[in-house]
């Protein structure tokens, strides 16, 4: 079973984690009714697209918050979001693409929607760019995750996990018992399925910003560099990468210009 992730996702279970592996499939087993891990194993072999896709869900399951580790987010407020609506302005923002962000596995959302009222709130104090020249592509590889993503429905614990109370108040509205994210955010994101491992299916425009973060910690080094090459080229020249805080690019690409702004690495994508 550890072929077929690796096969067709690129995923590579260290052996550190083969407890979290086991318990997983056992999730899978109970949920699906297979009697045991031969079974699953023969099933998956047989080709079953919707076992083999239920299979890739389990495995790279993430938890994730609302701004999460902190850095980055003040890092895009501070650092690159205002440099790159400079660098826009001056082509002509209101005739240029605008700013385009992509959140490469989003999981269930928290990470886009961090980054859609970063923007909201330095807008506040922006008064030559507006919302509608700003999108934000999301993207996943689980279609369940992303079902729930693009709802943008939370408990009260998730939001918890991160979100400062003043933007819970600002950006979110009482859904009985849960939370629902606010128009405002939402209009801004598009979710999309996708398959990092594997050749884009769909046309992508090409991005100022990629946060690609905690998602290639997950895959073999071969399929780091495929990933990483396929978000090279589409990102703008000058254009930024930030990874995980336990990710790095030595030797996966020689594209990208490492700087430091604190806590935050920012990749930014040099010119050939």
């Amino acid at each position: 079973m550890k072929n077929i992730l690796h096969d067709r996702c690129g995923i590579e279970i260290p052996a550190e984690k083969k407890y979290l592996f086991k318990t997983r499939l056992s999730d899978l087993l109970a949920q699906e009714n297979i009697p045991t891990f031969r079974e699953l194993h023969s099933r998956l072999q047989a080709a079953d697209g919707r076992l083999t896709e239920l299979l890739i869900e389990f495995m790279t399951t993430n938890e994730t918050s609302f701004f999460r580790d902190g850095h980055p987010f003040k890092t895009l407020i501070s650092k690159i979001i205002p440099k790159m609506a400079e660098k826009t302005k001056k082509i002509n923002f209101h005739t240029s693409p605008g700013l385009r962000i992509w959140s490469a596995g989003c999981s269930s959302g928290q990470e886009p929607y961090s980054v859609a009222m970063t923007l909201m709130e330095w807008l506040e104090n922006e008064t030559t760019c507006s919302i509608d020249r700003i999108s934000i592509l999301a993207t996943d590889i689980s279609e369940k995750i992303l079902e729930k993503a693009e709802k943008g429905i939370y408990t009260e614990n998730e939001l918890q996990k991160g979100l400062p109370h003043n933007m819970k108040e600002k950006y979110f509205r009482k859904n009985d018992t849960c939370w629902l994210v606010d128009d405002k955010l939402r209009n801004i994101i598009k979710f999309q399925i996708l398959n990092l491992a594997k050749p884009f299916s769909c046309k992508l425009d090409n991005f100022d910003i990629i946060l690609c973060r905690n998602v290639i910690i997950y895959f073999s080094a071969e399929f780091k560099r495929k990933i990483i090459d396929q978000i090279s080229d589409l990102l703008n020249p000058g254009g930024v990468l930030i990874l995980g805080a336990s990710e790095n690019l030595y030797n996966i690409s020689s594209d990208f210009e490492a700087r430091h702004a604190g806590r935050t690495t920012i990749y930014y994508r040099v010119k050939k």
